[in-house]
């Protein structure tokens, strides 16, 4: 499973910021709108979705330009809100399998003179060298009898003794 994208830098702490490091994640350009590269995300991910006839979700941006789903919530909100005047886009509520609430957006025309915007050095990664990250195992494994004692107390069930753990 892929779960960051090809150039991933760390810079060191800033003065000033509570974090201990930053991560900065290069998003990847599919193939059939390598001709933007350079262009900004939001005009590349609306091209995108209007060659491919698409409807777009935070999900289908995150996973084919492999970016964090913040990050494609922040650009379809985009084109939506703000480049409303260069690009045609219609939003729509969809259920998913989980009765929530998804916003999906569908392109309906991109004005060609949005195009002049000009081209600026954008990193963006391509699918060569993308890292793989494998998951670790989410079981923990128990430290003392006083962490397995507070377990227990949370997922016990009705009526279950404790004289187990406490003559441990």
């Amino acid at each position: 499973m892929t779960l960051y994208s090809g150039d991933v830098s760390i810079s060191d702490k800033q003065p000033g910021e509570n974090m201990a490091r930053k991560l900065k994640i290069n998003p990847v350009i599919p193939e059939c709108v390598a001709d933007l590269k350079g262009y900004p995300l939001y005009i590349i991910v609306a091209y995108w979705g209007l060659r491919n006839n698409k409807t777009l979700t935070t999900t289908d941006v995150s996973r084919n330009f492999l970016i964090t789903q913040q990050q494609s919530y922040d650009v379809l909100t985009y084109i939506y809100q703000e480049a409303q005047k260069q690009i045609t886009a219609t939003k729509r509520t969809l259920f998913n399998e989980h009765k929530r609430r998804i916003s999906a957006f569908r392109i309906l025309d991109i004005d060609k003179g949005i195009l002049r915007t000009p081209k600026k050095e954008i990193a963006y990664a391509s699918y060569d060298n993308i890292p793989t990250v494998t998951m670790k195992s989410t079981r923990c494994e128990i430290q003392d009898s006083f962490t397995e004692l507070r377990r227990w107390m949370c997922s016990r069930k009705t009526g279950d003794r404790v004289e187990v753990f406490l003559n441990a």
